[in-house]
């Protein structure tokens, strides 16, 4: 069967959430949306796109005030790291809007990939500290923030003491 984010009723369900929360006296201060955000596939990137919309709305039911949105990054990072900082700041500036009629910030994380023909992890969208605060900087709004995801900055060798005086 269907989770509860999958249902009619979603609204409601995150409503009692909400209310739970508030019986307990805790806070959720952050949630994520469900990824990956695109596969360069026309009929999923539509389906995830609604899905990543309808988790913004639920964690702003529920109180929450940021969500992560993991970056676009359905493309071989290497040769195609313009593209993707390009589709990205347009993938997250259309999350905006939304941002604002939710009243959600939007954070965006620091990714890796697995290069299969190396057999290694490698760098991805937003995984070295100049990228990632260009990103931010480009995209322009204080809806769109970073989630610095420390665990990926392992993966890719990059030094998270580092990486946080950078952003």
């Amino acid at each position: 069967s269907a989770g509860p984010w999958c249902k009619d009723d979603w609204r409601e369900h995150a409503q009692q959430l909400r209310a739970l929360q508030e019986e307990l006296g805790i806070t959720a201060n952050q949630a994520h949306a469900p990824f990956p955000s695109s596969l360069g596939e026309e009929a999923f990137d539509t389906m995830i796109r609604k899905w990543i919309l309808r988790s913004m709305e639920a964690a702003a039911v529920m109180g929450v005030r940021n969500i992560v949105v993991h970056p676009m990054q359905h493309l071989p990072y290497r040769k195609n790291e313009k593209a993707l900082f390009d589709m990205n700041v347009e993938f997250y500036r259309n999350l905006i809007p939304y941002c604002e009629k939710f009243g959600i910030r939007v954070c965006a994380e620091n990714m890796w990939q697995y290069d299969e023909k190396c057999g290694h992890i490698i760098d991805s969208v937003c995984s070295r500290p100049e990228e990632f605060c260009a990103l931010l900087d480009a995209v322009n709004s204080p809806w769109i923030v970073g989630c610095l995801d420390i665990g990926h900055c392992a993966l890719v060798g990059q030094d998270p003491a580092e990486f946080i005086r950078a952003m």
